[in-house]
């Protein structure tokens, strides 16, 4: 499991970035050994994702009351957009699965399968705002690097003056 100080505060970030690029750390981690357990559940015959739905409500709750800096609003959009989508992927398996009082899968296969795919879809769209986030991440993290060097190259240059 990560650890909060597994992360290494850049110098060009403020105390309020670094936190916040902290607990998307540790919370991103927690968000990937769900998605594991997720993965292994699916191979069972009757799946009860109700616990995931749970553990991925959970975390959301925890993730929408984080304090957001400027620079990382639209990658917390999209982020948080990729865990509706999960939930919504997930809520679709919950109500296909489980049917309580006889406890196996509904009759209709086909209804089943097309509800399956439905929730895949949700998935894939979960992926792919995941993925366009961590993009946008990234394209901060080399703009913020370029700036801060530019700015140590100007203090060089005026020192040299």
């Amino acid at each position: 499991m990560k650890k909060q100080n597994d992360v290494i505060k850049f110098k060009w970030e403020t105390d309020e970035e670094y936190e916040y690029r902290n607990n998307i750390y540790l919370f991103s981690d927690k968000l990937n050994k769900i998605l594991g357990d997720l993965a292994n559940l699916a191979k069972q015959s009757l799946p009860n994702y109700q616990p995931m739905l749970d553990k991925i409500r959970s975390n959301y709750g925890r993730f929408i009351k984080l304090l957001v800096p400027d620079c990382y609003k639209d990658f917390h959009n999209l982020y948080k957009s990729g865990l509706e989508y999960y939930m919504k992927g997930l809520v679709i398996l919950v109500n296909t699965f489980i049917d309580k009082k006889e406890n196996k899968l509904p009759d209709n296969d086909k209804n089943v399968i097309s509800k399956i795919t439905k929730a895949g879809n949700f998935f894939q769209a979960g992926d792919a705002y995941f993925r366009i986030a961590n993009t946008k991440n990234f394209e901060l993290f080399e703009k913020q690097q370029i700036k801060y060097h530019e700015e140590q190259e100007k203090q060089k240059n005026k020192v040299k003056k």
